[in-house]
C-alpha cells in the first residue's frame, strides 16, 4: 500500500498487515485535512510491506513550507533513498542509514533548486518510522543469502520516473518472517513533525522538536554565522531542521534526530502527526484520546476531529500504526 494526500479532509482506507504471525500484525491509517491554510502542503507515506518482508512497515509525514513540491519528492522518492542507503551501510547500522537517508534527500532537494534556477525552493519538516524485523543479533538472519529486497521494494531501472509511486510488489516475492523474530521500531525526524509512541497507557515522545524555541539549535545557528529574528531563522522559518529549504542551508540543516527502540507487549500504537496536531494536543493527551480505539484509522480521524475542535490553524496529517489491539480492560471485555 502507498498513499499520499492532496487535500482535505481526506480519509484514506486504513491498511492490515496479516500475512505475519499474530504478534506481528499491525494496521494503520491515516487523515489530513487544509485546515484554515490557503493550501495543502502536507504529504505522507506508506509503504507495507517495507523491505521485501511482511511484518514491516515504512511510515511518514512530510509538512511541507513554501509550497508542497519538497514535500510531494520526499513522498515519492524517500522510500527509495532508505532502501538504497539500507543496502550501502555495509555496518548494517540502520539508524546511520536512515540519517543517511535524510541527508541525501536534503541533497537532492538542494540540487533540484540549482536545476530549476531556484525555482524549487520549498522544504518540508519530516517524521519517519522504519517497523523493522531483526533476529536476537540485529540482523535478518532468517532471510535466504541471496535475497534481495531492493527489487520487491522499490521500482525497477524501467520505471520512466524512478519514483515509488509505481511500485508494484509481487506477493510471491515478499518473505514471511518466522514467529521469534523481534520488531524493532526506528524513527528519525527534523523540525517539529513528531512521533509518540502509547506504552501502556504512557506517551513516549520519540523524536525531538527543533524550533527557534530550543536554545541549543539557536546556539547551533548563531554559532554558524545565522540570526534569529522575530522567532524565526533568518527572519523565515520556525523549524531550525528541514528537508529542502536549500536557501537556508547554511543554518537549517538535514540531519535528523533518530531514535532506535526494541517494541514489546507493552507498546500498544505509534502516532505520527505535524505540528497543526500537536500545537493543539499533547503527546499524553493524544495517547488517552485515542488508547481504547481499535481502528487505527477511526483512532487517526479521532485526532484530526480533535485538533479542528482545538482552533488547530495548520494543516493536520495523522498517522497511527496500532501494534497490537486495545487492553481488554478498556474494552470492558
Amino acid at each position: 500500500m502507498h498513499a499520499g494526500s492532496e487535500g482535505g479532509p481526506h480519509v484514506f482506507e486504513a491498511f492490515t498487515e496479516t500475512a505475519v504471525p499474530p504478534a506481528l500484525a499491525f494496521s494503520c491509517g491515516v487523515t489530513a485535512m487544509k485546515g484554515p491554510r490557503e493550501r495543502m502542503e502536507d504529504e505522507h507515506v506508506i509503504v507495507v510491506p517495507f523491505a521485501g518482508v511482511h511484518g514491516q512497515g515504512l511510515f511518514g509525514v512530510f509538512d511541507g513550507h513554501g509550497g508542497k513540491k519538497a514535500a510531494k519528492w520526499c513522498k515519492e522518492n524517500f522510500p527509495r533513498c532508505l532502501m538504497s542507503a539500507l543496502q550501502q551501510e555495509e555496518s548494517g547500522d540502520v539508524t546511520e542509514a536512515l540519517k543517511h537517508t535524510f541527508e541525501d534527500v536534503d541533497a537532492h532537494l538542494e540540487q533540484k533548486w540549482a536545476e530549476t534556477d531556484g525555482k524549487m525552493h520549498s522544504g518540508a519538516t519530516a517524521v519517519v518510522a522504519f517497523l523493522r524485523l531483526e533476529d536476537e543479533n540485529g540482523g535478518q538472519s532468517f532471510l535466504p543469502p541471496d535475497y534481495e529486497p531492493l527489487a520487491t521494494a522499490v521500482p525497477g531501472e524501467d520505471d520512466d520516473d524512478g519514483q515509488v509511486d509505481d511500485m508494484e510488489i509481487n506477493s510471491d516475492d515478499v518473505a514471511t518472517p518466522p514467529r521469534n523474530v523481534c520488531r524493532v521500531l526506528y524513527c528519525a525526524n527534523v523540525g517539529d513533525a513528531r512521533a509518540v509512541l502509547c506504552r501502556a497507557g504512557k506517551a513516549t515522545r520519540l523524536t525531538y522538536d527543533h524550533t527557534t524555541q530550543d536554545s541549543a539549535e539557536v546556539q547551533r545557528i548563531e554559532e554558524q554565522g545565522g540570526t534569529i529574528e522575530q522567532g524565526r531563522v533568518e527572519g523565515v522559518l520556525i523549524p531550525t531542521r528541514a528537508l529542502g529549504d536549500p536557501h537556508l542551508n547554511a543554518y537549517v540543516t538535514g540531519t535528523p534526530y533518530t531514535t532506535e527502540m526494541e517494541l514489546t507487549q507493552k507498546d500498544e500504537f505509534l502516532i505520527l502527526a505535524c505540528d497543526g496536531l500537536w500545537d493543539v494536543i499533547d503527546d499524553q493527551e493524544a495517547v488517552d484520546l485515542i488508547r481504547s480505539t481499535e481502528n487505527a484509522q477511526d483512532a487517526a480521524q479521532e485526532l484530526l476531529d480533535e485538533a479542528r475542535r482545538r482552533s488547530t490553524q495548520d494543516n493536520v496529517t495523522v498517522l497511527v500504526v496500532r501494534l497490537r489491539d486495545p487492553p481488554k480492560s478498556l474494552l470492558g471485555v
